[in-house]
């Protein structure tokens, strides 16, 4: 959606998207709010590949995908006890998202979030890489949540933030369609 709103187009915008120097942002009701480099946050983290497709993406339902389970981010994390919810957001950057730039009432950046059962649910995972590469830019590099039991609107692709939060946060689908919107 940041590329383009034409799914058969997103590819094609998406390649040059830089993903080199990312920094992730670990905030809210946290025991340490921080910043951080995506290398050191991958080096902190049990990777592990999972085999799994996805409902409205086009990867193969054998394919492999490679990262860490959600759960793991959310114990590194340390979370306070008022904490119930997780929102996941993605980058801004209208100079390299064709449909951040253009006028809309799109509430940039896009954002889901999901009850803290649902995070430390073994089947959430973090993806950086899919069948044995890293994650392309069109697939959500350098970080995709997957959750496979989930609406593929759960699926927030080129995470910058992971946010803590007592009461259930706002969200990109349900800013647009509160009506036709279910948050689980």
């Amino acid at each position: 959606m940041d590329f383009s709103s034409q799914r058969g187009d997103v590819e094609s915008l998406a390649a040059g998207f830089g993903t080199g120097m990312w920094r992730v942002r670990i905030g809210g009701l946290v025991a340490r709010e921080q910043d951080i480099e995506l290398r050191d946050l991958l080096r902190s983290m049990p990777m592990e590949t999972r085999a799994c497709g996805l409902a409205r993406d086009d990867a193969r339902p054998d394919s492999h995908w490679t990262g860490f389970p959600l759960a793991a981010l959310v114990r590194w994390a340390r979370p306070l006890s008022s904490a119930r919810y997780l929102q996941a957001s993605a980058f801004v950057l209208p100079g390299a998202a064709p449909n951040q730039s253009r006028p809309s009432s799109y509430p940039w950046p896009y954002r889901e979030a999901f009850a803290i059962e649902d995070a430390l649910d073994p089947r959430a995972f973090v993806a950086t890489g899919l069948d044995g590469h890293g994650l392309p830019p069109h697939r959500g590099a350098p970080l995709r949540l997957v959750m496979p039991w989930k609406q593929g609107t759960k699926g927030v692709k080129a995470i910058r933030r992971f946010e803590f939060t007592a009461s259930q946060p706002r969200t990109f689908p349900g800013d647009l369609r509160s009506r036709d919107y279910d948050f689980n």
